[in-house]
């Protein structure tokens, strides 16, 4: 079996992983919504 702390860890770099790609989906959102506006 694996050490449940290390599962842990496991977890919780895999929740910073998703929230930091969260956090460049907005980004990207956002920037793409601008260039859109700038085009029109």
């Amino acid at each position: 079996m694996v050490p449940s702390h290390s599962v842990n860890a496991l977890a919780t770099l895999l929740g910073i992983w998703l929230m930091v790609l969260g956090i460049i989906e907005l980004i990207g959102g956002f920037l793409f919504r601008a260039e859109l506006a700038k085009a029109h």
